[in-house]
């Protein structure tokens, strides 16, 4: 240090600062070859901050990451002043700084006080852990070192139950629920080491996988888009928001292709109804609870979906279908009322006058007197 000039001394009290350049994949676009260079000056601008009451150093690390070295100042521990609000009113001129003059903000990482500039360099990885919080946290934020390392006494449980529920909701196309229980799960996570929220990560990703896979075997679903990466590299992501933005956008098409899925079963499921009613109008015994024995349904299941997506009642769908049936048997032939309510199958007279009155407004006698008329003029 002596030999470089430098004012910390290796025998004092001493703590690092990690500072993370925020959104730095847009910082390196925007200066280019000029990256080094503005980190040298941001370096500059932080010393230089904390000269009010430290000696301090700066090492650029690589990447968005810059190491400070404090020194207390024997005059400045004179003053009394708490540590934790000196250190952190520190940090925020020095974010404010870096702000106004790179255009740019920055994330503190607040290590231990040791008591030697050796034991500061000892507790670096701990810090550096602790850095990635800012994941959790967001950009410009301050996080104690302490405080993450205080995670680890804490032992962590993968929430299996929730996990059964996420799995449900996506095989079931239900999307919203799905982010619910997913945004949760992740969320536990913050209060434990980075690595609890890594390999929780993880575990969704193969949960994620394997209903993808369950669904492409069950349903033949096309989802070459969502099988290709999967895995999202969390060491690039900064904030939260980049990691739930990567599994939501699975979800929404894991959702859009079972809806698609689901949709398409549904209206094969409409056409073969109509396709009975149409077959089996003339039979007297056609009614909802045939359709559903067919089928193999349930017939309130049946009745429910069909209004659903047609909105209209089977049973309705059923008498419009024989009344047209009557009606063309009224027009073309010379059968009696009576015939021809039997062969559209209906049993009872005076029910096929009151619904055929009901659909045309007129009785079947009148209906064929009208359309007579009609041919005729």
């Amino acid at each position: 240090m002596k030999f470089y000039g430098s004012s910390i001394d290796v025998q004092r009290t001493s703590r690092l600062v990690l500072l993370r350049i925020d959104h730095f994949t847009e910082f390196c676009e925007t200066y280019r070859d000029e990256t080094q260079l503005v980190k040298y000056a941001m370096m500059n601008i932080c010393t230089e901050t904390a000269d009010l009451h430290y000696n301090a150093e700066a090492v650029d690390m690589g990447g968005d990451l810059i190491t400070l070295i404090f020194n207390e100042k024997a005059e400045s521990h004179e003053l009394g002043q708490p540590g934790h609000n000196r250190i952190e009113e520190l940090l925020r001129m020095m974010q404010a700084a870096v702000m106004t003059h790179l255009k740019c903000s920055i994330s503190c990482t607040i290590g231990t006080e040791e008591d030697s500039l050796e034991d500061s360099i000892a507790s670096y990885t701990r810090s550096a852990e602790a850095s990635l919080h800012r994941l959790f946290m967001g950009p410009s934020c301050l996080i104690y070192t302490a405080d993450i390392m205080a995670y680890h006494a804490k032992e962590y449980a993968f929430p299996a139950g929730k996990e059964r529920q996420l799995v449900d909701h996506l095989m079931t196309g239900k999307t919203r629920e799905a982010k619910q229980v997913y945004a949760d799960i992740v969320g536990e996570t913050a209060a434990y080491p980075f690595t609890v929220f890594q390999l929780a990560l993880s575990h969704l990703t193969m949960t994620l996988n394997h209903v993808r896979n369950t669904l492409k075997k069950n349903n033949q679903l096309t989802l070459d888009s969502v099988s290709d990466g999967l895995m999202l590299p969390v060491k690039d992501a900064e904030d939260i928001s980049e990691v739930h933005e990567h599994f939501y956008r699975m979800f929404d098409e894991l959702g859009s292709k079972v809806e698609e899925k689901r949709t398409l079963k549904h209206e094969e499921l409409i056409r073969k109804i109509n396709g009975i009613i149409e077959r089996d109008y003339a039979d007297p015994n056609l009614c909802l609870t045939s359709i559903a024995d067919e089928l193999g349904m349930s017939p309130i299941y049946v009745s429910r979906l069909y209004k659903q997506l047609t909105l209209k009642g089977l049973t309705d769908v059923i008498n419009e279908t024989r009344i047209a049936k009557a009606q063309h048997l009224l027009v073309e032939t010379e059968n009696s009322v009576a015939d021809i309510a039997e062969r559209t199958g209906f049993t009872n007279s005076s029910y096929f006058y009151r619904m055929f009155k009901k659909f045309n407004g007129v009785t079947p006698n009148d209906y064929r007197r009208k359309e007579f008329h009609s041919e005729n003029f």
